[in-house]
């Protein structure tokens, strides 16, 4: 389970160990094998050096239990302005949080419904072990294999 930031801990990333539920369509698939949290306090000088890297496009941003109450983009960093200055500040608040059981589908639903461009993904425990962009759906859901070439319409061929 990933554990509660402490307060020398403010950006971090973890693995989680918490158990992952199998599904047919499981949203938990498409979560890195990493995830990185804030606290609510994490100053925005400590944020962005986490999104320096280029490979983070969001993290999950929890309060002093370990519960997922915003989300943090590297865009929401990007357009601040100078009067931000923590995580809590910076932060989209009430994000798509779905367990990692639910599927990819409705998971892509759901953030379709609220206009969201992530979902947070918590496990049995209510730990947060994933954050899911819609990118990251769209390529889960996009066939493995070729598609089949279209036909010619009957009426364009001469």
């Amino acid at each position: 389970k990933v554990a509660d930031v402490a307060a020398s801990d403010l950006v971090r990333a973890a693995r989680t160990t918490e158990p992952l539920p199998e599904s047919r369509d499981p949203l938990v698939s498409a979560c890195p094998l990493e995830v990185v949290v804030a606290a609510r306090r994490a100053p925005t000088e400590a944020l962005r050096k986490a999104f320096a890297g280029g490979a983070l496009d969001a993290l999950a941003v929890l309060d002093g239990h370990g519960v997922p109450v915003g989300l943090l983009r590297r865009s929401d960093l990007e357009t601040l302005g100078g009067g931000a200055t923590t995580a809590a500040e910076a932060m989209t608040p009430d994000p798509v949080v779905l367990p990692a059981s639910e599927s990819a589908r409705d998971a892509a639903l759901e953030m379709a419904r609220r206009g969201a461009t992530h979902v947070l993904v918590v496990g049995w425990g209510g730990a947060v072990v994933g954050v899911v962009s819609a990118d990251a759906l769209l390529q889960l859901a996009a066939p493995s294999e070729p598609a089949e070439p279209e036909m010619e319409r009957a009426d364009s061929v001469a």
